[in-house]
C-alpha cells in the first residue's frame, strides 16, 4: 500500500467570520532568512548575464589605414588621450587624431629601414621652451632622432599627409637649408638632432624622471643623456645634441638586445632580453649587469609592472608570456600565460598593472589577468584579415587597445569586449546593472553551466585545431616523461640492490677468513 503525504489546512482557520475580522496571512516567522526561491533566481540571472555579455560583444572598434608597410611599433602620448605615434617597416612615421580616426601628417622616409622604436617622454622638460612636446624614434639605420611633435597641424588630411609630406621625405642636406629640391619641410618633418650609433638600434626607452634614452642593439645598451650641451650641433645655431653617458657590452659580445625597458620605481635598473636566451637586469650606477636568467628559447619584448615594481613580464618565442620577479631572478618565471600558438612577439601592461595584452605571430591578440593563477587568456581577438601582430600597447586609460599586424593596418580594439561606447555616458541605473551582472558572473563561474557560457570564445579553425594537436604533444610527452622516470628507478633499485649484494658477499668473505685464522 502507497502512502501519499498531502498538505492540508482549514478552511475555517483562514476564512473571516465576519466582515469586520482582518485576512489571516502566513508569513516566513523569521524575516532574516532569504527568499526561499532566491538561489534559483540568482542562478538564472547568471546564466542570463552570461548570454548577454556574448551577445553584446564586439571588441573590435575601428582600423587605421595609411601605412605602406607593416606598423612595427606605436607609442601612446602620456598627455593626451586621443593622439597615437606609429612607425612602419619602410620607415615612414605617422601622428594619429583617434576622434577623426585619420592621419594629422606623416614623414616618410623618416628612417631609411624598419622604424624600431618610438618613444615620448613621460614629462615635459623644463629647459624645452618650445610650445610643442617631442619624441625619439630609432631604427636599423642606425640613427637616434628627436622630433619635434606638432599636433596643432590645421587642415591636413589623409590625402595631404601621404602626398605632400609623405611624398618628398628628407635627407642630411634637406633639414640643414641645402636641399637640391628646393622644397622647404615643415619644422615637425625635420628632425630636431640626428646621432648616429655603431649598430642597428632595435629599442628604445625614456627614463621617467630624468632626461635620459636608453636604446639596444648588436652588443650593446647605449645611455644617452638628452640634457647635454655642445658647441657642435647638426642644427644651424643649435646648442644641444645627444650625448652618449654609458655603453655596456654583453659578455658574449655578439649577441643582440631585443628589448629594454626603464623600472618606474627603482629608475637605474633596466630589463632587458637578448637573442642569447637571457632575460636579464642592467644596473646603469654601476654599467654591469647584476642578475640574468635562460630561458629554452629567446624573448622578444619585456615589459615592467606599473603598479609592481618588481615584476616584469617577457614576450618569448614559444608562445608564453613569463613573469618575472627581480629579487628572485635566478629562480625562474613566477608565472607563465599561455595560449599562443606561435611567437609572442609584444606585450604591455594596462595602468593599473592587473591585466597585460600580448600580439602574437599566429595572427591574434589576448588579454591575460595577472592577478590570478590562471594561465589561459580572458579574451582573443582576431578577424579574417588580420595577419600576423608584431605589436600591440594600451591606452592611457586602459579602455582600449591598439595593435599594429602585418597587413598594414592599425586597429582599436575594446579592452572590455561587451562594454558600451556612449558620447554621454551611461546612467547610474545603466552601470549598476553593469556591475551585477559583472558580480553574477564572477560569483557563479564555476558552476559547469554558467562556466561553458562565459568561457566561450570563437577561435579560427588553424588555432584551434593546433592547439588541440599542441595540447596531444604536451601530454604524450608528460607520459614518456613518467615512463623514463619510472624505468629509471627501477635500474636505479636493481644497482643498489646489486651493489647490496656484493658488500653481503664481501663482508661474509671478511668472516669466513676471520674464523679460519
Amino acid at each position: 500500500m502507497v502512502k501519499i503525504k498531502t498538505i492540508s489546512r482549514d478552511d475555517d482557520t483562514h476564512t473571516r467570520q465576519t466582515s469586520y475580522e482582518t485576512t489571516r496571512h502566513f508569513s516566513d516567522p523569521n524575516p532574516e532568512l532569504i527568499h526561499r526561491f532566491e538561489k534559483p533566481r540568482e542562478y538564472m540571472r547568471a546564466m542570463n548575464a552570461a548570454k548577454i555579455d556574448n551577445i553584446y560583444a564586439k571588441p573590435f572598434l575601428a582600423d587605421l589605414s595609411g601605412h605602406a608597410d607593416t606598423p612595427t611599433t606605436i607609442c601612446t602620448d602620456p598627455n593626451s588621450l586621443i593622439h597615437i605615434l606609429s612607425g612602419s617597416c619602410d620607415g615612414q612615421i605617422r601622428v594619429w587624431d583617434l576622434t577623426e580616426r585619420k592621419t594629422i601628417y606623416a614623414i616618410d622616409r623618416a628612417h631609411n629601414g624598419f622604424v624600431n622604436g618610438i618613444v615620448i617622454p613621460p614629462y615635459r622638460h623644463s629647459s624645452d621652451s618650445s610650445e610643442n612636446s617631442y619624441y625619439f624614434s630609432v631604427g636599423t639605420d642606425k640613427h637616434l632622432k628627436r622630433w619635434e611633435l606638432n599636433l596643432k597641424v590645421a587642415n591636413v588630411n589623409a590625402f595631404q599627409a601621404s602626398t605632400q609630406l609623405g611624398s618628398i621625405g628628407y635627407t642630411t642636406a634637406d633639414y640643414i637649408g641645402k636641399s637640391n629640391s628646393g622644397v622647404k619641410l615643415p619644422s615637425y618633418a625635420t628632425p630636431l638632432q640626428d646621432v648616429v650609433a655603431h649598430n642597428a638600434l632595435l629599442c628604445i626607452d625614456h627614463h621617467y624622471s630624468d632626461p635620459i634614452v636608453v636604446t639596444s642593439g648588436h652588443e650593446y645598451i647605449h645611455i644617452w643623456d638628452c640634457s647635454g650641451h655642445s658647441s657642435s650641433s647638426l642644427i644651424p645655431g643649435g646648442t644641444s645634441r645627444l650625448i652618449c653617458k654609458q655603453e655596456y657590452e654583453l659578455s658574449t659580445s655578439t649577441e643582440t638586445i631585443y628589448s629594454v625597458k626603464f623600472n618606474k620605481v627603482e629608475k637605474n635598473l633596466i630589463a632587458y632580453c637578448a637573442r642569447d636566451r637571457t632575460v636579464g637586469l642592467y644596473d646603469m650606477r654601476t654599467n654591469q649587469m647584476i642578475r640574468a636568467v635562460t630561458m629554452q628559447t629567446k624573448s622578444n619584448k619585456v615589459c615592467w609592472n606599473p603598479m609592481n615594481p618588481f615584476h616584469f613580464s617577457a614576450a618569448n618565442e614559444d608562445g608564453n608570456v613569463y613573469t618575472f620577479d627581480m629579487r628572485i631572478l635566478e629562480k625562474g618565471p613566477l608565472m607563465m600565460h599561455s595560449g599562443h600558438i606561435n611567437a609572442v612577439l609584444d606585450v604591455d601592461y594596462n595602468p593599473s598593472g592587473t591585466e597585460i595584452v600580448t600580439a602574437g605571430y599566429d595572427k591574434s591578440v589576448r588579454i591575460f589577468k595577472t592577478d590570478s593563477t590562471s594561465y589561459k587568456a580572458r579574451e582573443v581577438y582576431h578577424t579574417k584579415r588580420m595577419q600576423r601582430v608584431f605589436t600591440v600597447k594600451y591606452s592611457g586609460d586602459g579602455r582600449y587597445i591598439y595593435s599594429g599586424s602585418d597587413d598594414q593596418s592599425i586597429r582599436i580594439w575594446k579592452n572590455e569586449r561587451s562594454a558600451p561606447l556612449r558620447g554621454g555616458g551611461l546612467s547610474k541605473k545603466e552601470q549598476a546593472q553593469i556591475e551585477y551582472n559583472q558580480k553574477l558572473i564572477e560569483r557563479y563561474k564555476n558552476v559547469e553551466d554558467v562556466r561553458k557560457i562565459a568561457a566561450h570564445r570563437h577561435l579560427p579553425h588553424r588555432i584551434k585545431t593546433q592547439s588541440k594537436e599542441m595540447q596531444k604533444e604536451r601530454e604524450a610527452e608528460e607520459r614518456r616523461e613518467k615512463v623514463r622516470e619510472r624505468f629509471t628507478k627501477k635500474k636505479d633499485d636493481k644497482k643498489n640492490s646489486m651493489s647490496a649484494k656484493i658488500e653481503k658477499v664481501k663482508t661474509m668473505r671478511k668472516r669466513f677468513l676471520k674464523v679460519n685464522e
